[in-house]
């Protein structure tokens, strides 16, 4: 196991992007003000553009990445074709014994700034459809006590070297683990997993992700 302590933020979107960054996108938001938030799209290709944007504005506000690439300029679903990796979000305050019940080690493991809380990606050796990494990830979060709302393959989440500005001092988000050969077979990786439950109803998925983007889009 790695453990980085330079280079986090980079270290993080080359996982994003994945060994075929192609024409994929980040689709990188920040808060702006009233509840609303900005967005650039930035090639994957380029990745140092999208680190001096996203280190910079994360010292002043909160930031999030979709952790999927897009196909274009849309932070949707739609804009989703598959996935090379899955996830899951836990929010406990034992979330590293949880974390550490999951069938395979992760790839990579982010502290989000709020003590407790940890995001978890596993790499995969080939890419999954849409439908099923939601599926994958609404199971991994059943087995390991994850946030079921956050499962959604169009889910943005704080990226490392930034700042949570929700917590008072703004706490650093971290890159606590890293695993670049940890990469693996989707069945193998999720035959011990429960069955998933019932997607959680729009209602239930939580704020700030699901807020109005102000229309300042741009492109790195």
């Amino acid at each position: 196991m790695t453990t980085a302590h330079s280079g986090e933020l980079e270290v993080y979107l080359r996982l994003l992007a994945g060994r075929r960054a192609g024409a994929g996108l980040l689709d990188i938001r920040f808060a702006l003000h009233e509840g609303t938030m900005g967005r650039v799209f930035c090639s994957a290709s380029r990745l140092r553009g999208a680190v001096e944007f996203i280190y910079g504005t994360g010292q002043r506000t909160d930031v999030y990445v979709g952790v999927l690439l897009r196909n274009r300029r849309s932070g949707g679903r739609d804009a989703l074709e598959r996935a090379h990796l899955l996830f899951v979000e836990i929010d406990a305050a034992d979330a590293q014994a949880k974390l550490d019940l999951a069938p395979c080690p992760p790839s990579l493991v982010v502290a989000s700034g709020t003590p407790g809380h940890l995001h978890a990606y596993w790499q995969l050796k080939a890419p999954a459809s849409v439908p099923k990494l939601e599926q994958a990830n609404q199971r991994l979060a059943a087995y390991l006590g994850g946030d079921l709302s956050s499962t959604d393959a169009a889910r943005i989440l704080r990226p490392p070297q930034t700042l949570n500005h929700k917590q008072w001092p703004p706490r650093t988000v971290r890159l606590l683990e890293h695993r670049p050969d940890a990469r693996y077979v989707f069945d193998e990786l999720t035959q011990l997993l429960p069955e998933p439950a019932a997607e959680p109803s729009p209602d239930r998925r939580r704020s700030p992700r699901r807020e109005p983007v102000h229309r300042l889009d741009q492109q790195l």
